[in-house]
């Protein structure tokens, strides 16, 4: 048998164990690579082994699209402490670096899988007890962005040109950065939390956002520190700085700017002198086509209707059917391919389960 055919149902077996047994427990299990370590002693044979050796991060997302974990993560049970991004990048480090630890720590002639569980189960209570649960998590890149949206299709071009642009060849001392410019639901802050989700890796300094609606960036900078690990001054503007001068440092950090609506703030005090630069990328999204120091803005333009079809069959699949291609088209137009208005729709088409063709 194919090796990636061994390898995609081990992860997906693996996976399905690994929320079976902690889904009530998921901050821990954030917490503990040790789980990853413990659970992978349950696949001790040759063939799971070899199937898991080396295993990419595109590996083991394949193989979570394919898992009930999945359907699991559209219903929001991940959404807490971004749980999936972790799982992904914490199993994929197992299957590349962590074989050896299990020689080393002497799991790897366990046999019986309830004893494993119970050293994990003992890991857990003593954080527990310990309060180490209850403190903040800080995750890894440390990052504040909401949860990655399950739903988001297409945008491919308009991905790929947002990274050029944030990674092209600049002068020492000019900042990187990006600005998105369209109409109120468009699917510009889609479009940037999805390049945050998707390049996570390449800013492993942290990906932050910001509302770019409020008068003052220093107090939403102080409100970062927990999530980098620093401790808190006793005034918000030495929090705020210790912050901005951790976002300048390498590595590359990324910092989403998100409905920036009147494009001249970013030049008053109360945000230019506190704008993160040097290692840091920004990404601005603003309803007005031009904004101070970005001279050429990416427009996000309304869904097509293939893109408008393919996001309401992220909601009800049959949409995509040849015999209701048609109807789920009428839904695009009506909207005139504006992503919020489709994905209103597609919400409760979801609920209502009535035929798509029926009036």
């Amino acid at each position: 048998m194919d090796i990636d055919i061994n390898r995609k149902k081990t992860l997906i077996g693996l996976l399905e164990w690994l929320y079976t047994e902690f889904k009530d427990d998921l901050p821990s299990l954030v917490r503990l690579p040790a789980h990853l370590i413990l659970c992978l002693a349950k696949h001790t044979s040759p063939e799971d082994r070899k199937a898991l050796r080396n295993a990419t991060a595109a590996d083991v997302e394949a193989a979570f699209k394919e898992s009930n974990l999945a359907a699991i993560y559209a219903r929001g049970a991940f959404q807490k402490a971004d749980a999936t991004h972790d799982l992904v990048r914490m199993l994929t480090k197992a299957c590349q670096d962590e074989f050896d630890e299990l020689r080393i720590l002497g799991w790897t002639n366990l046999k019986r899988s309830d004893d494993i569980l119970a050293e994990v189960r003992q890991i857990a209570a003593n954080m527990r007890a310990s309060g180490e649960l209850e403190r903040p998590l800080t995750l890894t890149p440390p990052r504040n962005i909401r949860p990655r949206n399950a739903k988001f299709v297409g945008r491919e071009s308009e991905l790929e040109d947002l990274h050029q642009r944030l990674t092209k060849e600049h002068n020492v001392g000019v900042t990187q950065q990006a600005g998105v410019h369209g109409m109120g639901g468009v699917g510009k802050t889609e479009v940037a939390f999805e390049y945050a989700w998707l390049h996570l890796d390449d800013y492993p300094g942290g990906v932050f956002a910001v509302s770019g609606d409020r008068d003052l960036l220093m107090p939403q900078l102080a409100n970062m520190a927990i999530h980098l690990g620093i401790e808190e001054q006793d005034r918000p503007e030495p929090t705020a700085l210790l912050v901005k001068l951790r976002l300048e440092a390498p590595p590359d950090t990324l910092f989403i700017i998100d409905n920036l609506d009147e494009p001249s703030r970013i030049t008053t005090y109360a945000w230019k002198d506190w704008l993160p630069s040097g290692a840091c990328r920004r990404i601005i999204t603003s309803r007005q086509n031009h904004i101070p120091g970005i001279s050429e803005m990416m427009p996000i333009e309304r869904l097509t209707r293939e893109q408008g079809i393919k996001l309401l069959a992220q909601h009800r699949p049959d949409a995509d059917e040849k015999d209701n291609r048609d109807a789920a088209a009428d839904v695009v137009d009506f909207f005139d391919g504006l992503a919020v208005g489709v994905n209103v729709v597609g919400v409760y088409m979801a609920i209502n389960t009535t035929p798509l063709g029926k009036k």
